[in-house]
């Protein structure tokens, strides 16, 4: 079984389970790390992944793989947030991070630009939504060769404080 097979197999089996508990999986990567295999789960709950948010669902998805014994490998398992910058990989993030400032990259820009930014506005029929600032632009998915979250620093009140 391939890395790809092993990371589809992870996501289809923990998903249902996990959104039951709150929790989003956004994405599975299974990398090898010396003689053993190095599984991460990458998830998002409302609010923002907390450490126990990780400590519950390390525990979840070790449960299912004593359960479902295709991963005869050595492994480590790693829970993680998305991050600030998250590249997206998956159809669903985009809808996931409806919102978010994103700059998506094209493999092919025909007659327009080859790169985009703006708020993802979601997916339709295929395509991606993306509000470049007054004008919503629809990218096919086939075209985009890589789509990044933007960082984008709160503003705090004059004082420096958060209120």
């Amino acid at each position: 079984m391939g890395l790809r097979d092993i990371e589809e197999r992870l996501f289809e089996g923990v998903r249902a389970d996990l959104e039951d508990a709150g929790v989003t999986l956004l994405d599975v990567e299974a990398h090898p790390s010396g003689a053993s295999l190095l599984l991460r789960f990458v998830i998002d709950v409302e609010g923002g992944v907390t450490l126990d948010d990780c400590v519950r669902v390390d525990r979840m998805i070790g449960a299912f793989l004593m359960e479902d014994d295709f991963v005869r490998e050595d492994h480590t398992v790693e829970v993680t947030s998305p991050g600030l910058d998250r590249r997206l990989k998956r159809v669903g993030e985009y809808d996931h991070f409806r919102g978010r400032r994103a700059r998506i990259h094209l493999a092919d820009g025909g007659d327009g630009p080859l790169e985009r930014s703006g708020i993802l506005e979601g997916t339709d029929e295929g395509d991606v939504l993306l509000d470049t600032g007054g004008e919503t632009v629809r990218i096919p998915l086939e075209k985009i060769a890589k789509a990044k979250l933007l960082f984008e620093e709160r503003k705090n009140t004059a004082s420096g404080r958060k209120r």
